[in-house]
């Protein structure tokens, strides 16, 4: 965060500028099937658990894959895998527009 304060500084725009009023949470539709196995009484965790993971795995395996966006930022985020949802598409987008906004600042000063 200290490093995102300083490159807003030195851009002399906000940091609000790089992150979006309001935040779409995007729910699989997989996921939410197995978030009601998992609430169904009637079965064990265990149970849910296995029907979720065929139900993955079978959706995984049938369910057309759409082109992934092209980037001009690329990032390795370690923690992407404990992020909430939507939070790792937000920070690309920020490292998007923070790489756009640096891309014309070194143009400007190439004049």
């Amino acid at each position: 965060m200290a490093s995102f304060i300083k490159l807003c500084a030195w851009l002399g725009d906000p940091p609000s500028r790089f992150f979006s009023p309001v935040a779409a949470r995007e729910s699989q539709p997989v996921e939410a099937a197995v978030r009601h196995l998992l609430a169904d009484p009637r079965l064990s965790k265990e149970a849910a658990a296995k029907i979720g993971g065929v139900l993955r795995d079978m959706y995984d395996a049938l369910a057309k894959s759409a082109a992934p966006p092209t980037a001009s930022v690329a990032c390795h985020l370690r923690a992407t895998s404990v992020m909430r949802p939507g939070v790792p598409e937000r920070l690309a987008s920020l490292l998007t527009d923070m790489h756009a906004a640096l891309a014309d600042r070194v143009e400007q000063a190439s004049r």
